[in-house]
């Protein structure tokens, strides 16, 4: 048969000519290749479309809930130590550039 040509490593390599007349039986069937390839792609299709849509419904769950949570009467406290968090780290990163340059 084919694969035991192919596979046989005691003969001598075989043309693509040679090989043309031996016999392939490899007993596949593929009358319903197109079908299950069909299936396939529907599927990945399907799955590419739920991803999407989690990740729609995932980004405005979090815009929801992060506008819920700024709306509220605490903003400018939040941005008050927001800002003052940042000055403090631009002060601190500002002293050690300073003393880098000293040294």
């Amino acid at each position: 048969s084919w694969c035991n040509t192919v596979t046989d490593h005691n003969t001598r390599s075989y043309s693509c000519a040679e090989s043309q007349s031996v016999p392939l039986y490899l007993d596949v069937e593929t009358s319903s290749f197109y079908s299950e390839l069909n299936c396939a792609q529907i599927s990945l299709w399907c799955v590419t479309a739920l991803w999407l849509a989690h990740s729609i419904l995932s980004f405005l769950r979090l815009y929801h809930s992060h506008s819920q949570q700024i709306s509220g009467p605490c903003l400018s406290r939040e941005k008050e130590l927001l800002l003052g968090q940042t000055q403090a780290s631009f002060i601190d990163w500002k002293e050690a550039t300073r003393r880098l340059v000293q040294d």
